[in-house]
């Protein structure tokens, strides 16, 4: 499955909010540098599909705020 993914990084709080079919807007505590919010950003959906970190693959957008994101079957 493809998704398209809106992140904010430096948020307050995390929240993964489904926006329409197959767009999402993540908010994450880590910060853009370092690959740091990409990292936070796998996790975070990992844990919303219920699968493992190492399913969720960005392949579009790793330095910028839109991403696309492959995210493997079960």
């Amino acid at each position: 499955m493809i998704i398209e993914v809106k992140v904010i990084a430096g948020a307050s709080k995390i929240s993964v909010n489904k926006l329409e079919r197959g767009k999402y807007k993540v908010k994450l505590t880590a910060a853009a540098e370092k690959g740091r919010a990409n990292q936070q950003l796998k996790e975070i959906l990992a844990e919303y599909f219920g699968i493992a970190s190492g399913k969720v693959e960005i392949f579009k957008g790793f330095g910028k705020p839109n991403k696309l994101i492959k995210i493997a079957e079960k």
